[in-house]
């Protein structure tokens, strides 16, 4: 059994994020922690595609995403696990270092391939599905 009491689930509006949540809230629950779900709003793609036309996401849009990728994972979420949630910008790895430096989380949730980057230099345990 793994045990966190304050487990960070990061998420970046992929198609891995349910995974993500699944295994946080499985921790959280054998724990008896609390879940903290961050999004991470992504940035505009700043691409030339020459002579075709394409229409560009606003930042505002992408925020959109977000609240919405944010909302349905919070509803994976059972009611007996205490869970806070947020949004938040900037490059991931600057977002989950600053958000365990804040709430001092012991343990963090991501993709499979960001956990390969990140497991180097956190500061705490990283997990992913």
């Amino acid at each position: 059994m793994l045990s966190a009491h304050r487990v960070l689930a990061v998420l970046e509006c992929r198609g891995s994020d349910e995974a993500v949540v699944r295994r946080a809230v499985e921790v959280a629950a054998e724990s008896g922690g609390y879940l903290t779900l961050v999004v991470v709003v992504p940035r505009p793609l700043r691409t030339t595609l020459g002579p075709y036309c394409a229409p560009r996401v606003t930042p505002e849009e992408l925020r959109t995403g977000a609240a919405a990728a944010l909302a349905r994972a919070a509803a994976l979420v059972p009611s007996g696990i205490p869970l806070l949630t947020a949004l938040d910008e900037g490059r991931t790895a600057d977002v989950i270092a600053r958000r365990v430096a804040v709430a001092q989380h012991d343990l963090v949730v991501v993709r499979q391939r960001r956990r390969a980057l990140l497991a180097r230099t956190s500061s705490v345990p990283v997990l992913a599905p």
